[in-house]
């Protein structure tokens, strides 16, 4: 029968009800049936009953039976988890004191050595180091008097009997899991051994079918089985393995001299390339496992001698049992040397069994004697040998056709058969039929990512794209649960769970460990057939790139030619495009269970977005579960993935999940490693802390993975990342994001790299310095653990030499940072490792083999002392994590709560990370980043100087087209009878933007050339310019002056439109007789040209769009000047880079608290008293205000990533409160004092709102040693740009509203006046009546227009020569009336404390509207007497005048005002018809008038107590519109005391400033305390400037000239100088008005920032006689 139809299929699964033996002995009874599926399930072949094979035996060697009763080997409980050792690293490095200790029973024996043996298997020393040891151990059991007891003992511990003994003191499980280390250290795994039971005293021979479970589930291995007549016994069997095998050498196998007696008959397991080789010790006498091995066999090699001719056991081992083998039958000859007696023996053999073809026959040395021939004879025999083997094998290879190998599971199911007979058994796993159905489908052809992982898929899409659907989404604020579905391309589902996400919970919550390494290996294999051609493609495509990048360098460095450079840079492109395409490709084949795992972390947050919280309920158990599962795989290696996807995304409820599972003991510390790509960093991992990261060629680590290790009660988490330095990045940030994600994150790095320290390092740590500073996220100053790899010379002074001038050009290049590198880093560590492998030639075989290296696992250890060195110094240095309180009571790591501090820190990290990328870490090094700073500061000048120029010269432009288009307009609207209102407008903006677009691409060009000609330096050749940013802020002024055009287009066309309605409307009144239809084609046409005033007011509205992009390129471009500068703290170098869709992204992210906390700031109009109730964040008070933060779980609401500890509520209370009632306040009085018409498009006003937040978050007022500052500023900077779009909007759409009800209104007069016109009985008096009304109304609003802009200077000129506008003298004046007032005024002081600007604008509007009030009197006044006399004009005019035309009549009267008058621009044309058919009449209206005595005259009464009216109202803050900056001045409070600056504001946005203020106040007054018990802190900035400690809460930080030094570089000149010069320099105290006013207010400032009042005061210092307001006064602000 063909052997093909022999197969019997064994699906491994049970069915229902059925049990195992029963299947079994169906399965016996039926094997005669070909088709008879015997079924199979895992989990019972993980039973005691079917892993483990156990008979007694008769064994007599007494020595071998004291080692096992001296260790004892016991596991209590075989079905435990995983052997802790796994895990754990042994406290000290195995030595000959502890070995000895082991020995004589000083310490656990079993435990102990088990801990050993699995440390030396982690560090692939493969036992060698224990063994090493043993004589040592024995030496010093000797000097104790107890040698020769023990030395029977060390002779017996060999390498086989150690993991005898290891395995027999584990779980079956920790057995399963062992046995991948024993396969990684080339060591041969027992899978049958002799074991004495020390309660039975009985030996046992026990077959552990374990040891083969993980490494051999599921394998395309051949097997080699071999096995030898009892007369080859000892003659050297396992020796020959290594002329067989290239990749093996004679310290793979136990060929000990003790082990011979003991492990008769047993067999160990060796892995070599494409073949597993069951070797059978001694004499095979376990013929029942030999049968089962034999029907999977690729080829058997039998061994024997000469003796065998004349016995039967060749016969009985061969034609009897599986006569189709393929065999190798090995004859040791005595006289192997002699060819030709060797060749005789063959021959015998082969004559005695002719029948036999299946045979190869061969001879070989007997070993035994091997040692006592000359190297010349060894070497001989190498060759023969491995010559004729190579020469056999490949013969067998001709022979085989199929493999009949594939599971261990067929070897133990045969087993147990118990049928010598057998032939082999085809296994088919359920779920092997699984993966086929799910995976069958897909190939390299497909989406499979989109298909298999659609929610990670998408989710990357979305953040990779351009996102077009977000150009369609309304611009109101969206309250959606997902983002996903706005992708272009989703995936039609009829469950959210998709079958792909059921397979993989299924496996995690269901399966067994087997069944997940049978899905990782068919994953395996699926993959093998796409990814090696395109791993060929991308070296080939690596190769190019990497030849065209030196060609670049070259050409750069010879000055080559433009085109020549740009041709290469082109190529360059093209290849690092078609990398990434091969990389897209690959990721799209690149399916393994870890992708799948991330898929379910995507998903879990996806179900949260899209379900029902009942639904979200149905599943929580499940994934419950997953958790666990995951969390109990990473004990098994299994790494959880922190960092995922393209791009790199860290946030998952799902991942919080398992981190929160793990368990992390007392005290816990942070290691990462990061390095070069493929530098073998989690090899490294792997081989120190028995990590299991993946290190499959050509699968390097993507993002970063989470491991764990413990070290005595120190639990290390092990962080391993992506590679540096690749292709794929290159050009990229990712680097420098990489490294400081490591420095942000850990307690040590270790940074891996081969060969010697280069410049890349210090390039890449001194950005994430720069970062570390600046993100100020660690709690800690992390270790720098250098580990130079493959190092042949280890001098340790060359490379500390190397390290020092790392350090130094850090130093050095970094000087601009005002920083110490030693205060934020340290670096003195260095370990140099030698190679981890070798290659050499073998001189045991005479090959070229690679291997291990002893002396980098020996390393390993000194590199482990270094590392726990390191951690430990940490740990007792007692860092505060500041997780869960702000000191703890020990000096180690809290443990509560840190999983879900550390997961939310690392996630607030990347978050950090990946959103600042790009303004932080653009740079390559330090000095790349001080040159740039240098470049930044001549670009700021330029386009600062640029702006300046084009404001007034652009604003000269617009009036001067303005004044050009009006006089035309005026003789279109004559001459032409179609022409359009709503096209005037459009004409005037359409030629005015080109001409300002002529003048700012002139002043862009002339800007460029300006900073072309200031960059010559030879050091700013290479370095990333400023062009696009001199380019995008010279053209931000393009919108700013377009409004401007557009304001004053409007103005003019509004007065245009007037007279063309009237002309429009008077037409319709000559041209219609009849009384009947000339109302309604009058309606119809009022109709018309509301519809044509509409669609002309369009083009001053903006939409919200427009707005928002308007606003975005001017931050984008004041971001760019001001980031990535020297300061610490500074808010600049943490605001994110927004685009239009980024902004709308983190809008709908914040939806919910925008909704409840933010949008209130729009609705209401000035400042809230209701908020101002308490000043500041600390206030008990604050929970009775409306913000109240814990009403719905603030997860939700997106803004958990504020903070370090989501648990600690009253901290995350208090910067709720801050944030909501006291710094959005600010920015919103700040908005409300602004024309937002203008000023949304206006880079001081954005970085005005800027600098809002930035005093506010360096003040005592919050606690940020809690806060995640990243994190918090980006959703500020949001919050701000929010409400500046949002009232921007308001007041655009209050405006449109109020000029078309103007016009509106104007126009309906309009029409009154002709339907009045129709009673012919009156039409000369009426004709009259309105001549003499319409006229005198427009004569009104012009004289109010004129006096209104009059008016304005004067106030601004009255302010200049009495009130003095300089804000130095008005801050002065404030400080007088309020901190200096006498008598105390209490509210001015409060007021002056909590916002001294607003404060100073509300002073300086109070005194201006006081004395203002006359000014708008006299104004009012003259237009009123004005008005007098150009109504006697007009009776002098019509009295004089023929009076046969009103529109003569109307010229005549306008000629003589204008001639008065020249700006008057009252209306040309009037709506009255035009003939006078009784001048008579006409006139004697006219004479016989009473100046404002008449019904008529009461109408202009009322037009001029409007205008009296709206002088009041709104002249003085029109003219505080254009003066705001000039008055208020700087707006930056010192971050120590909360003063003002006193400074005028800064003109440049970008420039430096360096705040000052005459008077400093007590810290206390802005919240600082001077203790722990949180006293207040009355001293002033600059006294006790370098002794004193300043406290924020109870937090210790450092003296003033520290902090302003590091955190207020700003106010630092100002405050030092005043430390040596100042009023009060050298006095212990405060001014004393100040001291006045801390006592008059100090109830109220306590409890506002929870401070406490101390027991006393000096009663000769502090005027104690001054009572405090009481705390709960409420601060109320003037209505203004």
């Amino acid at each position: 029968m063909d052997k093909i139809e022999n197969y019997r299929t064994a699906t491994l699964q049970r069915k229902k009800g059925e049990t195992f033996g029963f299947s079994l002995d169906r399965a016996i009874a039926e094997r005669s049936a070909e088709k008879q599926n015997l079924n199979i399930n895992i989990p019972d072949f993980l039973k005691p009953n079917r892993c483990i094979y156990s008979i007694k035996v008769d064994y007599n060697d007494s020595s071998i039976i004291q080692c096992f009763e001296i260790l004892k080997p016991y596991c209590q409980n075989l079905e435990g988890l995983v052997h802790p050792t796994f895990n754990t690293i042994a406290n000290e490095p195995l030595d000959a004191n502890i070995l000895s200790q082991i020995l004589s029973n000083q310490i656990s024996p079993a435990e102990t050595l088990t801990a050993y043996v699995v440390d030396s298997l982690k560090r692939h020393h493969a036992l060698n180091d224990i063994v090493v040891l043993l004589s040592e151990a024995l030496e010093s059991l000797v000097e104790s008097g107890t040698g020769n007891k023990y030395e029977i003992l060390v002779d017996q511990l060999t390498k086989r009997m150690l993991l005898v003994q290891t395995l027999e003191n584990m779980s079956y499980d920790s057995q399963r899991f062992l046995c991948n280390f024993i396969r990684k250290n080339d060591l041969p795994i027992p899978l049958s051994y002799q074991f004495w039971n020390s309660t039975e005293k009985t030996m046992y021979h026990r077959i552990n079918f374990n040891c083969l479970m993980e490494t051999l589930c599921v394998t395309d291995l051949h097997v080699v089985l071999q096995f030898g007549s009892p007369s080859a016994s000892g003659l050297g069997k396992t020796s020959l393995i290594g002329y067989l095998f290239n990749d093996k050498r004679r310290e793979s196998f136990f060929t000990d001299t003790a082990d011979c007696s003991w492990r008769d008959g047993c067999v160990d397991v060796l892995f070599a390339d494409q073949f597993t080789i069951f070797d059978v010790h001694g004499k095979a006498t376990d013929t029942r496992l030999i049968r089962s091995i034999q029907p999977y066999t690729y080829v058997q090699i039998i061994y024997v001698t000469e003796e065998d001719l004349n016995g039967d056991f060749l016969e009985s081992n061969v034609m009897k049992v599986v006569p189709n083998i393929q065999t190798i039958v090995v004859v040791f000859d005595r006289n192997y040397d002699d060819v030709e007696l060797s060749m005789k023996l063959i021959k015998h053999f082969k004559d005695k069994f002719t029948q036999w073809t299946n045979i190869q026959w061969t001879s070989a040395p007997m070993f035994n004697t091997y040692n006592s021939l000359p190297t010349r004879k060894i070497a001989q025999r190498n060759k023969r040998l491995r010559e004729k083997f190579d020469q056999l094998l490949k013969r067998i290879k001709s022979y085989v056709q199929e493999p009949l190998f594939r599971s261990c599971f067929q070897i133990q199911s045969s087993f147990y058969e118990k049928n010598s007979n057998l032939t082999p058994i085809k296994l088919v796993f359920e779920i092997e039929t699984e993966l086929d159905h799910l995976f069958s489908q897909l190939s390299d052809k497909t989406e499979n990512l989109l298909l298999v992982t659609p929610i990670s898929y998408q989710k990357s899409q979305i953040k990779v794209s351009n996102a077009s659907s977000y150009e369609s989404r309304q611009l109101e604020r969206i309250v959606s649960n997902s983002t996903v579905n706005d992708v272009s391309r989703t995936i039609q589902t009829s469950s959210i769970i998709n079958k792909y996400h059921a397979f993989t919970i299924s496996l995690l919550n269901h399966r067994t460990y087997i069944e997940l390494l049978i899905v990782e290996a068919y994953l395996e294999k699926w993959r093998a057939a796409y990814v090696p051609s395109l791993r060929n493609k991308q070296e080939q495509l690596r190769e190019n790139a990497s030849a065209i990048l030196r060609q670049l360098k070259q050409a750069e460095r010879e000055n080559a030619t433009p085109s020549e450079a740009t041709d290469l840079r082109q190529q360059y492109e093209m290849l690092l495009n078609q990398l990434r395409n091969v990389d897209s490709c690959l990721m799209n084949v690149d399916l393994t269970f870890g992708l799948f795992c991330d898929e379910l972390f995507a998903l879990w947050d996806h179900i949260h977005r899209t379900q029902t919280s009942s639904e979200i309920k149905n599943l929580q158990n499940k994934f419950n579960l997953v958790a666990t599962k995951l969390a109990e795989l990473v004990y098994k290696g299994f790494a959880l993935h922190i960092l995922r996807g393209r791009p790199l995304q860290s946030h998952s409820r799902l991942l919080k999940m398992c981190m929160e599972k793990l368990n992390l003991g007392d005290s816990v510390s942070i290691l990462t490693v990061v390095g070069e790509q493929s530098s073998a960093k989690s090899s490294l991992l792997n081989s120190t802390f028995g990590c299991n990261f993946r290190v499959s060629a050509g699968r390097c680590t993507l993002g970063l993975y989470l491991g764990l290790a413990y070290y005595k009660n120190m639990t290390i988490i092990i962080l391993d990342t992506e590679g540096l330095m690749s292709l794929e990045e290159s050009g990229s940030i990712f680097d420098n994001q990489m490294v400081t994600m490591a420095v942000l994150s850990s307690n040590l790095v270790l940074i891996n790299h081969k060969g010697e320290i280069s410049s890349s390092l210090e390039g890449l740590i001194g950005m994430s310095l720069y970062a570390k500073i600046q993100i100020q996220s660690s709690p800690f100053k992390p270790k720098l653990l250098f580990v130079l790899r493959d190092q042949t010379q280890r001098d340790m002074k060359i490379f500390q030499q190397q390290l020092n001038r790392l350090k130094d050009n850090i130093q050095r290049n970094g000087q601009f940072l005002q920083m110490s590198i030693d205060d934020e880093l340290e670096m003195k560590h260095i370990i140099l490792m030698p190679g981890a492998f070798t290659e050499d030639t073998n001189r045991d075989y005479g090959i070229v083999q690679k291997w291990r290296t002893e002396t980098f696992s020996m390393e390993i250890n000194k590199l482990r002392t270094n590392v726990f060195k390191c951690l430990e110094e940490q740990i007792n240095e007692k860092v505060n994590m500041n997780f869960t309180q702000r000191n703890l009571s020990n000096s180690i790591n809290s443990r509560k709560n840190f999983d879900a501090y550390f997961y939310s820190k690392l996630t607030t990290n990347w978050k950090s990370i990946d959103d600042l990328g790009n303004g932080l870490l653009q740079c390559q090094s330090l000095y790349e980043l001080s040159v740039q700073n240098e470049l930044k500061s001549i670009a700021a000048n330029i386009i600062v100087e640029r702006q300046n120029q084009l404001q007034r010269i652009g604003s000269d432009l617009i009036e001067k087209l303005i004044k050009e288009k009006d006089q035309l307009m005026n003789t279109n609207l004559d001459t032409s009878k179609n022409l359009k209102p709503h096209l005037w407008l459009q004409q005037i903006v359409q030629e005015g933007t080109i001409n300002l677009s002529k003048l700012i691409n002139e002043h862009a060009e002339n800007a460029l050339k300006d900073y072309e000609e200031q960059t010559q330096h030879s050091y700013f050749k290479h370095i990333k310019k400023y062009e696009k940013t001199i380019q995008a802020s010279i053209k931000n002024m393009q919108q700013y002056l377009y409004e401007h055009l557009e304001m004053r287009a409007l103005e003019m066309t509004l007065k245009t439109i007037q007279d063309y309605y009237r002309r429009e409307l008077l037409n319709i009144k000559v041209t219609i007789k009849t009384s009947n239809e000339f109302p309604m084609r009058l309606n119809q046409r009022v109709q018309e040209l509301k519809i044509e005033i509409t669609d002309s007011l369009q083009a001053y509205k903006r939409s919200k769009e427009t707005i928002i992009k308007s606003a975005l390129d001017v931050y984008k471009n004041v971001i760019r000047t001001k980031n990535e500068n020297k300061y610490r703290n500074n808010t600049y170098n943490l605001c994110p880079l927004l685009d239009y869709n980024k902004y709308l992204e983190i809008i709908q992210e914040l939806d919910i608290i925008i909704n409840k906390y933010v949008h209130k700031y729009i609705e209401q109009n000035g400042r809230s008293n209701s908020s101002q109730v308490t000043i500041t964040p600390r206030s008990p008070s604050m929970t009775a205000t409306n913000i109240s933060p814990f009403a719905f779980p603030l997860e939700d609401q997106n803004v958990f990533h504020w903070w370090n500890n989501f648990n600690a509520s009253s901290k995350n209370q208090q910067t709720i409160h801050f944030v909501f009632s006291v710094l959005l306040n600010l920015i919103n009085d700040r908005l409300d004092i602004s024309p937002l018409h203008l000023a949304y498009s206006d880079p001081k006003m954005i970085d005005d709102l800027i600098e809002i937040i930035n005093c506010e978050l360096r003040s005592a007022k919050l606690d940020l040693s809690h806060i995640n500052r990243p994190a918090l500023i980006r959703d500020l900077i949001i919050f701000t740009l929010y409400m500046l779009v949002e009232k921007t909007n308001q007041r655009f759409e209050l405006k449109t509203k109020q000029l078309l009800t103007e016009t509106f209104n104007h126009l309906e007069q309009v029409k009154e006046n002709l339907l009045e016109q129709m009673n012919k009985d009156k039409k000369t008096n009426n004709q009259a009546n309105l001549f003499r009304r319409i006229i005198g109304k427009d004569i009104i609003y012009e004289l109010g227009r004129i006096n209104r802009q009059k008016l304005i200077e004067e106030i601004r000129t009255k302010l200049n020569e009495y009130y003095s506008i300089n804000p130095t003298d008005i801050t002065r004046q404030i400080y007088s009336e309020s901190i200096a007032s006498q008598p105390i005024k209490p509210l001015s002081i409060l007021k002056f404390v909590s916002d001294p600007s607003y404060f100073c604008w509300q002073h300086i509007y109070l005194i201006t509207k006081s004395f203002s009030q006359e000014l708008i009197h006299m104004y009012s006044d003259d237009i009123t007497t004005t008005l007098t006399a150009y109504m006697l004009l007009i009776m002098d005019v019509v009295l004089n005048s023929e009076c046969t035309d009103t529109h003569v009549l109307h010229n005549q009267v306008l000629q003589q005002i204008v001639s008065a008058i020249p700006d008057f621009q009252a209306s040309r044309k009037i709506e009255i018809e035009r003939i006078i058919e009784n001048p008579d009449q006409f006139q004697e209206y006219f004479k016989n008038l009473d100046l404002f005595q008449g019904e008529m005259d009461n109408v202009l009464l009322q037009e001029l107590a409007k205008v009296r009216e709206e002088f009041s109202q709104a002249v003085i803050p029109e003219c505080f519109e254009t003066l705001f900056y000039q008055l208020i001045g700087c707006t930056s409070r010192c971050p120590g005391c909360g003063i003002k600056c006193e400074l005028p504001a800064k003109i440049d946005p970008s420039e430096e400033h360096h705040h000052c203020s005459q008077h400093h106040l007590p810290m206390a007054f802005n919240g600082w305390s001077r203790n722990k018990q949180l006293h207040p802190h009355l001293s002033m900035c600059y006294q006790q400037w370098k002794t004193k400690t300043l406290f924020r809460d109870d937090n210790s930080m450092s003296s003033p000239e520290e902090f302003f030094s590091s955190e207020a570089s700003d106010w630092y000149k100002d405050v030092k100088k005043k430390s040596e010069t100042g009023e009060a320099c050298s006095e212990q105290y405060p001014l004393i008005e100040q001291r006045r006013a801390w006592m008059a207010v100090r109830y109220k400032l306590l409890k506002e920032f929870e401070l406490q009042d101390p027991e006393n005061y000096h009663s000769g210092i502090y005027p104690t006689t001054i009572v405090s307001v009481p705390n709960n006064i409420e601060v109320l602000w003037e209505s203004l």
